[in-house]
C-alpha cells in the first residue's frame, strides 16, 4: 500500500496537545483525509509513539485533500519537491471554493461577504493540521490572502451605489483582518497579516470610487427632491413647510455620518463633496424660486407662507453648513452661505413688493373714508402662523411694520387736514395716535419683540398739537432720536413740518436747530404731492 507522506525530513511531536484542540477542527481535518478511503489516517493511535509530520506530500494526496482534480499534465507519481506544482494545486482549491458574487450584488452584497468569511474560515479549519508546519501553510494562507483582494477588486468593479462600497469597505477594514476570517482555532499565531501595499491601493481605489459615486448620487437625489417640491399642491401643511429642508439636509448628511464609521478623515473629503454638489443645486433653487414666488407674488390673494417656507429653508440650510464648517473648504462655505444669502433677499424683496402692493391698495382710500380698520385685517389674514423660527417671523415683521408706517406717513402727507377732519374727525391728531396704536398691536401680535415703528405717526399727533416753535424744536429732537432709521429721508421732516402748518421760515428754524443737519432752502419741500 502507497503511504500517504514520505518519512523524508520528519519531525516529531508530542500528541497531548492536538487532543487538546478544538473538536471541530480535529473533525475538519479527519473529513480532509477521509477523501480517500484507501489511505489510512496519519494520526497514530498509539499514545506511546509521536505524531509524524510530513516535510513533503505527494501531489496526487494534495489534491485529494484540497477536493481539486490535478491538471492532466501533471505528473502524479512520485514526491515532488518542486512547489511550484503544489502551489498551483492550492491556488486551484482556493479558486475552485471561493464563492462567486451574487446576480444583485447591491442587494445580496452583506449575505455575500458573510459566505466569503464563513467560506475561507472553514477550509482554513479543514486545511490547516495537514498543512501546519509546513510551507504549503504559509502558501494557503497567502492564496486567500491574493484571491480575496482580486475578488474585492471585482467587487469594486461591480457595486453601484455608494451604500453598499460602504459595506465593502467596512468589511475590509474590520472584518477581513480580524480573528473571524484568516485565522483558525487550532493556530497560535496569527495568520492575518495581510500585505500593506495590497491593502492600502484597495482603500485608495475604493475611496476614488465612493467620492464620485457620492457626487452623482447627491446630485441625482438632490434633483428629485426639486421635482418634488415643484410638483406640490402648494397647500400648507406642517409637512409641506419643513420637508424640503430636512430632505436636503438628510440626503447630504447620510453619507458622510455613515463613512464616519471608516475614517474622519474620508468623512470630510464625502462631506465635501456633497456640499460641492449642494452648491450647484442652489443655483437650480434658486431659479426655481425666482419664478415660482414671482408668480405667486403677482396673485391678488397670495400664499404669504410659501415667501416663509423659504425664509426658513434658507436659514435652515445656512445652519447646518456653517455648522459643520470645520470639515469644508472655507471658501466653498462662503460660496454656499452667499446663494443663501441672495435666495433670502430674493424672497425677502418679493413678500416686501406684494406687502407694498396690498398697503398701497388699502391705504389708497382710506385718508377718504372713515374705516378705522383699514389694511389690518389683510396683514393678520395673509400673515398666519407658520413653523418658521420667531427670528424669521420678528425679522420679515420688522420689515414689513417699517414699510407700512412709511406708506401710511406718504398717503397722511398727501391729503390736506381739512379734508381728514371731515372723513374722519375734527381731532385729526387723535385718529393718527389711534392708528400708530393699532398698527403696533397687530404687528406685536404676528411676531412678538418686534420694533417699535410707530414712533414717527405718535410723534405726528404731537407736532399737530405744540403751541410755539420751541415745542416743536423739542418734539423733533425727540422723533429724531427715537427714530434714527428716518434720518436718511432727508426729504421727510420738511414735508412733515410744512404739514402740520408751519410757515417756510419756522422750517428751516428747526432744521437748523437739529445737531448735523444741513442747511438747505425749504421750497422744494412746499410740492407735497411729488413726494
Amino acid at each position: 500500500m502507497k503511504k500517504l507522506f514520505s518519512k523524508r525530513g520528519r519531525t516529531s511531536i508530542s500528541r497531548t496537545p492536538l487532543i487538546e484542540r478544538d473538536n471541530s477542527s480535529q473533525q475538519g481535518y479527519d473529513l480532509a483525509l477521509d477523501a480517500n478511503d484507501n489511505h489510512p489516517s496519519i494520526l497514530n493511535t498509539n499514545e506511546e509513539q509521536p505524531l509524524e509530520v510530513p516535510g513533503e506530500i505527494s501531489l496526487q494526496v494534495l489534491a485529494e485533500v484540497l477536493g481539486v482534480v490535478p491538471d492532466t499534465n501533471t505528473t502524479l507519481d512520485g514526491v515532488w519537491s518542486d512547489s511550484d506544482q503544489q502551489k498551483s494545486l492550492i491556488q486551484k482549491s482556493v479558486d475552485q471554493h471561493f464563492p462567486k458574487p451574487p446576480a444583485d450584488l447591491d442587494g445580496d452584497l452583506p449575505e455575500h461577504l458573510k459566505n466569503v468569511q464563513n467560506t475561507v474560515h472553514s477550509e482554513l479549519a479543514r486545511l490547516h493540521l495537514l498543512l501546519d508546519g509546513m510551507v504549503l501553510g504559509e502558501c494557503l494562507i497567502d492564496c486567500y490572502h491574493r484571491h480575496t483582494f482580486n475578488h474585492l477588486d471585482d467587487l469594486l468593479q461591480e457595486i453601484c451605489s455608494s451604500k453598499s462600497l460602504l459595506v465593502l469597505m467596512k468589511w475590509v477594514l474590520y472584518t477581513y483582518p480580524s480573528q473571524d476570517l484568516l485565522s483558525h482555532p487550532g493556530r497560535e499565531e496569527p495568520v492575518t497579516k495581510v500585505d500593506p501595499l495590497m491593502f492600502s491601493e484597495w482603500f485608495v481605489k475604493a475611496k476614488d470610487k465612493l467620492l464620485v459615486n457620492v457626487q452623482k448620487e447627491v446630485k441625482g437625489q438632490l434633483e428629485k427632491i426639486l421635482q418634488f417640491e415643484q410638483n406640490e399642491d402648494g397647500m400648507y401643511t406642517d409637512e409641506a413647510f419643513v420637508g424640503f429642508y430636512v430632505d436636503v439636509i438628510g440626503c447630504t448628511e447620510a453619507i458622510p455620518k455613515e463613512t464616519l464609521k471608516i475614517s474622519s478623515e474620508l468623512s470630510h473629503r464625502v462631506q465635501e463633496v456633497c456640499f460641492r454638489a449642494l452648491l450647484g443645486f442652489l443655483d437650480r433653487y434658486m431659479a426655481e424660486q425666482t419664478e415660482t414666488l414671482g408668480k405667486e407674488a403677482k396673485k391678488e390673494k397670495p400664499k404669504m407662507w410659501l415667501f416663509f417656507k423659504t425664509l426658513n429653508t434658507c436659514e435652515k440650510l445656512r445652519g447646518y453648513v456653517q455648522n459643520k464648517g470645520s470639515a469644508i473648504q472655507r471658501s466653498l462655505l462662503e460660496h454656499i452661505v452667499a446663494k443663501l444669502d441672495n435666495i433670502e433677499s430674493l424672497a425677502l424683496n418679493l413678500l416686501l413688493e406684494k406687502v407694498a402692493d396690498i398697503a398701497e391698495k388699502n391705504l389708497k382710500d382710506y385718508f377718504k373714508t372713515d374705516n378705522k380698520r383699514f389694511l389690518m385685517s389683510a396683514l393678520t389674514d395673509d400673515f398666519s402662523k407658520t413653523q418658521c423660527s420667531q427670528e424669521i417671523e420678528k425679522k420679515v415683521m420688522d420689515e414689513v411694520y417699517e414699510l407700512v408706517v412709511r406708506i401710511y406717513l406718504k398717503h397722511l402727507l398727501k391729503s390736506s387736514k381739512s379734508r381728514l377732519q371731515r372723513c374722519w374727525s375734527s381731532d385729526v391728531g387723535r385718529t393718527i395716535h389711534e392708528d400708530a396704536d393699532l398698527l403696533h398691536s397687530t404687528f406685536t401680535k404676528l411676531a412678538p419683540g418686534v420694533q417699535q415703528w410707530n414712533f414717527v405717526l405718535l410723534r405726528v399727533s404731537e407736532l399737530l398739537e405744540c403751541k410755539d416753535v420751541d415745542m416743536v424744536k423739542l418734539t423733533v429732537a425727540v422723533m429724531q432720536k427715537e427714530s434714527p432709521s428716518w434720518r436718511g429721508d432727508v426729504e421727510l421732516l420738511p414735508k412733515l413740518l410744512r404739514w402740520v402748518g408751519l410757515s417756510g421760515s419756522r422750517v428751516r428754524e428747526v432744521l437748523d436747530a437739529i445737531p448735523g443737519q444741513e442747511p438747505r432752502h425749504v421750497s422744494w419741500c412746499f410740492s407735497l404731492k411729488c413726494w
